[in-house]
C-alpha cells in the first residue's frame, strides 16, 4: 500500500511540474522564433 503521504507529494509535483514545462515551451518557442 502506498502512504497517505505519497499522493499529496504527487500533487504537488503535477503542480510544479505543469508550470515549468509551460515555461520551458514558450522560452523554447521565443528562441526559435527569435533564431529567424
Amino acid at each position: 500500500d502506498n502512504p497517505p503521504n505519497s499522493r499529496c507529494l504527487q500533487q504537488k509535483w503535477t503542480y510544479f511540474t505543469n508550470p515549468m514545462r509551460t515555461i520551458l515551451a514558450v522560452t523554447f518557442v521565443i528562441g526559435w522564433v527569435g533564431a529567424f
